[in-house]
């Protein structure tokens, strides 16, 4: 599940959202900042294609690289829980260029021996043109799009920095065992 949770990374990268769209179960769901939820493999497939052409083009730079990939495996060996970071530098070459970070809290489900994600829920932290920087800019969270209407509403309503938001954690403190607090 880390290498299906980085090879998504991978596939983004570069555009190729058939090959995105294929780590997905097909009754997956797909949900990023305020965008609402994308239900089924298919609609996961069309949101994808929201995000710019099949592939990428000359002077287009599309980057999410995936970091912190930490992976907890269900008893029964079925189902697993990932929790991960994206730092994402993004823009076209003579116009905006952005810095954004965030986290994923996925779900990954094993079919037929095969791990595939079975809910991806990105949570963004910042976005921020890149010639301003986090110091002068704070764009605000992306909410749904008027292109592909989303399936359901976003699950959570938040708002990103400045404001501070911490996604709730699949786990416990390996130490105390407690929950870790949210600061809200």
């Amino acid at each position: 599940v880390e290498n299906l949770q980085r090879i998504y990374g991978y596939y983004i990268d570069r555009a190729m959202w058939d090959q995105a769209a294929d780590l997905f179960a097909e009754d997956a769901t797909f949900e990023s900042g305020q965008q609402g939820v994308y239900a089924g493999k298919k609609r996961v497939r069309e949101f994808l294609g929201t995000l710019g052409p099949n592939g990428l083009v000359e002077g287009w730079l599309n980057d999410h690289i995936q970091l912190q990939v930490l992976a907890d495996i269900s008893a029964d060996g079925n189902t697993a829980r990932v929790r991960s970071r994206e730092l994402a530098m993004t823009g076209k070459i003579g116009g905006q260029g952005y810095w954004s970070e965030g986290v994923y809290e996925n779900t990954f489900v094993r079919d037929n021996g095969v791990w595939k994600i079975k809910s991806l829920h990105f949570y963004p932290t910042f976005i921020t043109e890149y010639e301003k920087g986090w110091g002068k800019d704070a764009q605000p969270v992306p909410g749904p799009s008027t292109q592909l209407p989303p399936d359901r509403p976003p699950t959570e309503t938040y708002a990103i920095f400045p404001k501070p938001h911490v996604p709730p954690f699949h786990y416990r403190n390996p130490v105390s065992g407690r929950v870790p607090p949210l600061l809200l």
